[in-house]
Protein backbone atom coordinates (compact mmCIF):
# COMPACT_ATOMS: atom_id res chain seq x y z
CA UNK A 1 0.00 0.00 0.00
CA UNK A 2 1.21 3.54 -0.54
CA UNK A 3 1.97 5.54 2.27
CA UNK A 4 0.84 9.04 3.18
CA UNK A 5 2.30 11.71 3.98
CA UNK A 6 1.45 15.04 6.58
CA UNK A 7 2.66 18.24 5.97
CA UNK A 8 5.68 18.88 7.63
CA UNK A 9 5.21 22.58 8.86
CA UNK A 10 1.42 23.32 10.12
CA UNK A 11 0.20 26.61 10.43
CA UNK A 12 -3.60 28.14 10.10
CA UNK A 13 -2.36 28.95 6.14
CA UNK A 14 -2.86 25.64 5.22
CA UNK A 15 0.54 26.19 3.45
CA UNK A 16 4.09 24.69 4.08
CA UNK A 17 6.54 25.39 1.58
CA UNK A 18 10.05 23.69 1.84
CA UNK A 19 13.20 23.29 0.02
CA UNK A 20 14.68 20.14 -0.68
CA UNK A 21 17.95 18.83 -1.90
CA UNK A 22 19.49 15.50 -2.28
CA UNK A 23 21.64 15.52 0.19
CA UNK A 24 18.32 16.12 2.78
CA UNK A 25 17.15 12.76 1.63
CA UNK A 26 16.68 9.21 3.34
CA UNK A 27 18.14 7.86 -0.07
CA UNK A 28 20.72 10.38 -1.96
CA UNK A 29 18.44 12.72 -4.24
CA UNK A 30 15.07 9.94 -3.36
CA UNK A 31 11.59 10.83 -1.98
CA UNK A 32 10.00 7.37 -1.94
CA UNK A 33 6.52 6.72 -3.71
CA UNK A 34 3.62 8.65 -1.66
CA UNK A 35 0.63 10.37 -1.86
CA UNK A 36 -1.07 12.96 0.05
CA UNK A 37 -4.51 14.16 0.82
CA UNK A 38 -3.52 17.72 -0.07
CA UNK A 39 -1.91 19.17 -2.95
CA UNK A 40 1.76 19.71 -4.08
CA UNK A 41 3.59 22.14 -6.29
CA UNK A 42 7.38 21.18 -7.32
CA UNK A 43 8.97 23.91 -8.97
CA UNK A 44 12.68 22.79 -10.03
CA UNK A 45 15.10 25.82 -8.68
CA UNK A 46 18.25 24.39 -9.51
CA UNK A 47 20.17 21.24 -11.09
CA UNK A 48 16.91 18.32 -12.38
CA UNK A 49 15.04 15.50 -11.03
CA UNK A 50 13.31 12.79 -12.57
CA UNK A 51 10.12 12.71 -11.39
CA UNK A 52 7.67 9.58 -11.45
CA UNK A 53 3.33 10.38 -12.23
CA UNK A 54 0.90 8.96 -13.63
CA UNK A 55 3.22 6.06 -15.25
CA UNK A 56 5.30 8.36 -16.80
CA UNK A 57 8.96 9.33 -15.88
CA UNK A 58 10.03 12.74 -16.65
CA UNK A 59 13.57 14.61 -16.33
CA UNK A 60 12.64 18.24 -15.05
CA UNK A 61 14.98 21.09 -15.43
CA UNK A 62 14.81 24.46 -13.83
CA UNK A 63 11.99 26.60 -14.60
CA UNK A 64 9.71 23.32 -14.52
CA UNK A 65 6.77 23.32 -12.50
CA UNK A 66 4.81 20.28 -11.85
CA UNK A 67 1.23 20.47 -9.83
CA UNK A 68 0.25 17.26 -8.50
CA UNK A 69 -3.56 16.79 -7.56
CA UNK A 70 -4.56 15.22 -3.99
CA UNK A 71 -4.63 11.58 -3.74
CA UNK A 72 -2.34 10.84 -6.67
CA UNK A 73 0.92 8.39 -6.04
CA UNK A 74 3.93 9.92 -7.08
CA UNK A 75 7.67 9.97 -6.77
CA UNK A 76 11.01 12.25 -7.12
CA UNK A 77 14.31 11.56 -7.53
CA UNK A 78 16.66 14.91 -7.55
CA UNK A 79 19.74 14.84 -9.42
CA UNK A 80 23.13 16.04 -8.63
CA UNK A 81 22.23 17.85 -5.55
CA UNK A 82 18.99 19.55 -7.54
CA UNK A 83 17.32 21.93 -5.36
CA UNK A 84 13.74 21.74 -5.33
CA UNK A 85 11.03 24.06 -4.04
CA UNK A 86 8.07 21.71 -2.55
CA UNK A 87 5.18 23.46 -1.60
CA UNK A 88 1.79 21.59 -0.20
CA UNK A 89 -1.11 23.25 0.09
CA UNK A 90 -4.87 22.63 1.84
CA UNK A 91 -7.45 22.56 -1.30
CA UNK A 92 -9.37 25.10 0.60
CA UNK A 93 -6.93 27.93 0.56
CA UNK A 94 -7.68 28.57 -3.35
CA UNK A 95 -10.65 26.63 -4.42
CA UNK A 96 -11.24 29.14 -7.04
CA UNK A 97 -7.98 29.09 -8.51
CA UNK A 98 -7.91 25.11 -8.45
CA UNK A 99 -11.26 24.53 -9.85
CA UNK A 100 -10.43 27.18 -12.61
CA UNK A 101 -6.85 25.56 -13.31
CA UNK A 102 -8.81 21.73 -13.31
CA UNK A 103 -11.35 23.23 -15.40
CA UNK A 104 -8.73 24.77 -17.89
CA UNK A 105 -6.71 21.07 -17.92
CA UNK A 106 -9.89 18.93 -18.62
CA UNK A 107 -11.05 21.30 -21.77
CA UNK A 108 -7.73 22.33 -23.64
CA UNK A 109 -4.04 20.34 -23.17
CA UNK A 110 -1.19 22.40 -22.75
CA UNK A 111 0.55 21.38 -26.04
CA UNK A 112 -1.62 19.56 -28.74
CA UNK A 113 -1.15 15.49 -29.03
CA UNK A 114 1.90 15.72 -31.00
CA UNK A 115 3.92 18.31 -29.04
CA UNK A 116 2.66 16.99 -25.76
CA UNK A 117 4.21 12.88 -27.16
CA UNK A 118 7.32 14.99 -28.29
CA UNK A 119 7.89 16.76 -25.09
CA UNK A 120 7.03 13.52 -22.79
CA UNK A 121 9.89 11.23 -25.15
CA UNK A 122 12.07 14.60 -24.49
CA UNK A 123 11.92 14.29 -20.42
CA UNK A 124 11.84 10.61 -20.21
CA UNK A 125 15.19 9.71 -18.76
CA UNK A 126 16.27 5.96 -17.65
CA UNK A 127 12.86 4.25 -17.23
CA UNK A 128 12.33 2.50 -14.33
CA UNK A 129 9.70 0.37 -14.69
CA UNK A 130 9.14 -0.41 -10.92
CA UNK A 131 7.91 3.05 -10.37
CA UNK A 132 6.26 3.51 -13.61
CA UNK A 133 3.93 0.70 -12.98
CA UNK A 134 2.88 1.60 -9.13
CA UNK A 135 2.12 5.13 -10.42
CA UNK A 136 0.25 4.16 -13.67
CA UNK A 137 -3.46 5.03 -13.55
CA UNK A 138 -6.19 7.26 -15.25
CA UNK A 139 -4.92 10.55 -16.20
CA UNK A 140 -6.05 13.74 -13.84
CA UNK A 141 -7.91 16.40 -14.99
CA UNK A 142 -5.59 18.51 -12.55
CA UNK A 143 -2.80 17.58 -14.04
CA UNK A 144 -0.44 20.56 -14.83
CA UNK A 145 3.49 20.20 -16.20
CA UNK A 146 4.76 24.10 -16.53
CA UNK A 147 8.29 25.21 -18.61
CA UNK A 148 9.29 28.01 -17.10
CA UNK A 149 11.80 30.46 -18.85
CA UNK A 150 13.17 33.66 -18.07
CA UNK A 151 11.40 36.37 -16.54
CA UNK A 152 8.32 33.36 -16.03
CA UNK A 153 10.92 31.26 -14.06
CA UNK A 154 12.23 34.35 -11.97
CA UNK A 155 8.61 35.10 -10.71
CA UNK A 156 7.98 31.97 -9.85
CA UNK A 157 11.14 31.29 -8.27
CA UNK A 158 10.04 34.82 -6.62
CA UNK A 159 6.68 34.03 -5.23
CA UNK A 160 8.33 30.37 -3.98
CA UNK A 161 10.80 32.51 -1.95
CA UNK A 162 8.46 34.88 -0.20
CA UNK A 163 6.34 31.61 0.84
CA UNK A 164 9.15 30.47 2.59
CA UNK A 165 9.91 33.82 3.81
CA UNK A 166 6.66 34.58 5.41
CA UNK A 167 6.45 31.25 6.84
CA UNK A 168 9.59 31.42 9.05
CA UNK A 169 9.63 34.71 9.50
CA UNK A 170 6.02 34.52 11.12
CA UNK A 171 5.08 38.60 11.19
CA UNK A 172 1.59 40.17 11.22
CA UNK A 173 -0.50 39.22 8.64
CA UNK A 174 1.74 36.08 7.47
CA UNK A 175 -1.04 33.21 6.79
CA UNK A 176 -3.10 36.02 4.26
CA UNK A 177 0.41 36.87 2.91
CA UNK A 178 1.11 32.84 2.22
CA UNK A 179 -2.08 32.25 0.83
CA UNK A 180 -1.88 35.54 -1.33
CA UNK A 181 1.48 34.48 -2.83
CA UNK A 182 0.23 30.90 -3.22
CA UNK A 183 -3.18 32.20 -5.37
CA UNK A 184 -0.61 34.44 -7.76
CA UNK A 185 1.29 30.93 -8.27
CA UNK A 186 -2.72 29.46 -9.41
CA UNK A 187 -3.18 32.23 -11.26
CA UNK A 188 -0.05 32.38 -13.31
CA UNK A 189 -0.39 28.73 -13.82
CA UNK A 190 -3.66 29.30 -15.41
CA UNK A 191 -2.82 32.03 -17.40
CA UNK A 192 0.25 30.64 -19.29
CA UNK A 193 -2.23 27.68 -19.22
CA UNK A 194 -4.86 29.71 -21.36
CA UNK A 195 -2.20 31.25 -23.47
CA UNK A 196 -0.74 27.56 -24.29
CA UNK A 197 -4.60 26.29 -24.93
CA UNK A 198 -5.10 29.08 -27.30
CA UNK A 199 -2.41 27.23 -29.62
CA UNK A 200 -4.64 23.42 -29.13
CA UNK A 201 -6.43 23.99 -32.44
CA UNK A 202 -4.32 25.71 -34.75
CA UNK A 203 -5.26 26.27 -38.59
CA UNK A 204 -3.58 22.90 -40.37
CA UNK A 205 -0.62 25.04 -42.02
CA UNK A 206 0.83 26.38 -38.70
CA UNK A 207 0.92 22.47 -37.05
CA UNK A 208 2.22 21.67 -40.12
CA UNK A 209 4.43 23.95 -39.79
CA UNK A 210 5.90 23.39 -36.55
CA UNK A 211 5.72 19.61 -37.03
CA UNK A 212 8.31 20.10 -39.56
CA UNK A 213 10.81 21.60 -37.26
CA UNK A 214 10.00 19.71 -34.71
CA UNK A 215 10.63 16.43 -36.82
CA UNK A 216 13.79 18.03 -38.07
CA UNK A 217 15.10 18.35 -34.75
CA UNK A 218 13.58 15.20 -33.61
CA UNK A 219 15.99 13.88 -36.50
CA UNK A 220 19.26 15.37 -36.18
CA UNK A 221 19.51 17.85 -33.37
CA UNK A 222 23.09 18.26 -34.12
CA UNK A 223 22.31 19.87 -37.57
CA UNK A 224 22.49 23.62 -38.14
CA UNK A 225 18.98 25.32 -37.65
CA UNK A 226 18.33 28.99 -38.80
CA UNK A 227 14.76 29.75 -37.73
CA UNK A 228 14.77 33.29 -39.21
CA UNK A 229 15.15 31.28 -42.88
CA UNK A 230 12.97 28.38 -42.15
CA UNK A 231 9.99 31.40 -41.00
CA UNK A 232 11.13 33.48 -44.48
CA UNK A 233 11.12 29.76 -46.37
CA UNK A 234 7.17 29.72 -45.21
CA UNK A 235 6.47 33.15 -46.32
CA UNK A 236 6.11 34.81 -43.25
CA UNK A 237 8.20 36.77 -40.84
CA UNK A 238 10.34 35.32 -37.81
CA UNK A 239 8.21 36.96 -35.63
CA UNK A 240 5.28 35.38 -36.49
CA UNK A 241 6.69 32.38 -37.01
CA UNK A 242 8.10 32.37 -33.38
CA UNK A 243 4.49 33.55 -31.78
CA UNK A 244 3.20 30.85 -33.58
CA UNK A 245 5.73 28.25 -32.72
CA UNK A 246 5.52 29.31 -28.60
CA UNK A 247 1.57 29.53 -28.88
CA UNK A 248 1.80 25.54 -29.95
CA UNK A 249 4.89 24.09 -28.36
CA UNK A 250 4.50 26.41 -24.86
CA UNK A 251 8.35 27.41 -25.61
CA UNK A 252 9.98 29.48 -28.14
CA UNK A 253 11.91 27.57 -30.60
CA UNK A 254 15.37 28.66 -29.62
CA UNK A 255 14.47 27.68 -26.02
CA UNK A 256 12.98 24.49 -27.17
CA UNK A 257 15.92 23.65 -29.67
CA UNK A 258 18.45 24.34 -26.63
CA UNK A 259 16.32 22.02 -24.05
CA UNK A 260 16.47 19.38 -26.15
CA UNK A 261 19.90 20.18 -26.45
CA UNK A 262 20.92 19.88 -23.00
CA UNK A 263 19.06 16.92 -21.82
CA UNK A 264 20.46 14.94 -24.85
CA UNK A 265 24.02 16.17 -23.26
CA UNK A 266 23.25 15.41 -19.75
CA UNK A 267 22.38 12.10 -20.72
CA UNK A 268 25.39 11.78 -22.89
CA UNK A 269 27.73 12.90 -19.98
CA UNK A 270 25.98 10.60 -17.17
CA UNK A 271 26.19 7.08 -19.78
CA UNK A 272 29.28 7.99 -21.71
CA UNK A 273 32.85 8.75 -21.24
CA UNK A 274 32.50 11.42 -24.26
CA UNK A 275 34.58 14.28 -23.05
CA UNK A 276 32.86 17.38 -22.43
CA UNK A 277 33.83 18.93 -26.00
CA UNK A 278 32.77 15.43 -27.57
CA UNK A 279 29.38 15.56 -25.69
CA UNK A 280 28.69 18.76 -27.15
CA UNK A 281 29.62 18.57 -30.22
CA UNK A 282 27.08 15.72 -30.58
CA UNK A 283 24.04 18.09 -29.61
CA UNK A 284 25.27 19.95 -32.37
CA UNK A 285 27.70 22.62 -30.39
CA UNK A 286 30.99 23.31 -30.98
CA UNK A 287 32.13 26.14 -29.20
CA UNK A 288 32.81 24.48 -25.88
CA UNK A 289 32.77 27.61 -23.93
CA UNK A 290 29.73 28.73 -25.17
CA UNK A 291 27.80 24.44 -24.43
CA UNK A 292 29.50 24.98 -20.54
CA UNK A 293 27.75 28.70 -20.47
CA UNK A 294 24.19 27.22 -21.99
CA UNK A 295 24.32 23.94 -20.01
CA UNK A 296 24.91 26.13 -16.64
CA UNK A 297 21.97 28.49 -17.65
CA UNK A 298 19.70 25.58 -17.93
CA UNK A 299 20.52 23.32 -15.38
CA UNK A 300 22.32 25.83 -13.03
CA UNK A 301 25.23 23.47 -12.87
CA UNK A 302 28.31 23.50 -15.65
CA UNK A 303 28.53 20.17 -17.59
CA UNK A 304 31.89 19.32 -15.25
CA UNK A 305 30.04 18.60 -12.38
CA UNK A 306 27.86 15.88 -14.07
CA UNK A 307 31.08 14.55 -15.74
CA UNK A 308 32.27 14.22 -12.62
CA UNK A 309 29.67 12.15 -10.85
CA UNK A 310 29.73 8.24 -10.75
CA UNK A 311 27.85 6.71 -13.05
CA UNK A 312 25.07 4.54 -11.66
CA UNK A 313 25.84 0.89 -11.16
CA UNK A 314 22.47 -0.47 -13.19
Amino acid sequence: MIAYEDRTITDESGITLTMHTAQQADRPGAMPLHRHQFCELVLVAQGGCEFFYYGERMFLLPGDLMLVETEQPHACRLKAEGRLYVCHFEPWVAPDALHALAGLEQTAAAQPAGVRRRLRDMYAFNEDETLAAETHGPRPGGRCLRHLLGQEKERMLGLCQSIADEQAAKKMGFVRMKQSYLEQILILLRRQGKQAAAGESPSSWKQEMVDQILHQIDENVAGAFDFNAFAHSQGITATYFRAVFKGIVGMPPVDYLNHVRVLKALALLQTTDLTISETAAQVGIYDANYFSRLFKKVTGYPPRYFKSIPKDPE
